[in-house]
């Protein structure tokens, strides 16, 4: 059994109790006590003081074991992590308050400036003017780059109503063409026609000539009805 540190009993202890008496034989008489948060933690009337002792340390030694805080650590740099800091309770609550007010200021702050918040930013497009372009390496303030992707937006707008035009009539043209060409009267087919038409009349005609030319009769089995040509 582990001994009992400063527990030494004294020299005097017994001397001054004539008889000593023993806390097995003192008694607790008074009302029955038990923690509404903790019903194992319980106190009976007619209990010995050396239980009633007991139970007080153990539950001591219990609640202890958990208040001990020296193992908890911030991620931030704060009084609590430096290497002699005393690591109680109450420095913790202490220093957790602080940095939940420090926290609660900067918020403050910060709301207070969103209004006319302006932070450096990168630039976001580089279709903005000369004037407004820093270097590729540069930052802007986050009003003109916000000002620039307007411009940008307005740009690709533009362009794409341009494009959008230009489509437009690209497809009426090509339409105009389509009916061109399919049209019966003056349409590539009627065109195919009269060219054959034509061929064949230039044929016709060739034939009719040379044959006067030689003086020999026409050969309808060459040009058909080559007298009478289209």
């Amino acid at each position: 059994m582990k001994s009992c540190p400063s527990c030494e009993n004294s020299s005097t202890t017994y001397t001054r109790c004539n008889p000593p008496v023993s806390t097995n034989c003192v008694f607790y008489q008074g009302d029955t006590k038990t923690c509404p948060h903790d019903d194992s933690f319980t106190i009976c009337k007619g209990s010995n003081i050396n239980d009633v002792q007991y139970a007080f340390f153990e539950k001591i030694c219990e609640i202890s074991g958990e208040l001990v805080v020296k193992n908890i650590s911030f991620p931030c740099a704060t009084k609590w992590n430096e290497p002699y800091a005393v690591r109680n309770l109450n420095n913790l609550l202490v220093n957790t308050t602080t940095k939940v007010c420090e926290n609660y200021n900067a918020i403050q702050e910060i709301q207070a400036s969103l209004p006319t918040l302006d932070p450096l930013v990168a630039p976001p497009c580089d279709c903005c003017s000369t004037s407004n372009c820093p270097p590729p390496s540069g930052h802007i303030f986050l009003s003109q780059a916000l000002k620039q992707l307007e411009e940008c937006i307005c740009n690709a707008n533009t362009v794409a109503s341009s494009s959008a035009i230009g489509a437009n009539n690209a497809t009426e043209t090509a339409n105009q063409a389509k009916s061109q060409v399919n049209d019966p009267n003056t349409g590539l087919e009627a065109l195919w026609t009269d060219y054959l038409k034509f061929k064949a009349n230039i044929e016709c005609r060739l034939s009719n000539l040379e044959n006067k030319t030689n003086g020999m009769p026409c050969n309808p089995s060459v040009v058909p009805n080559c007298q009478t040509c289209i």
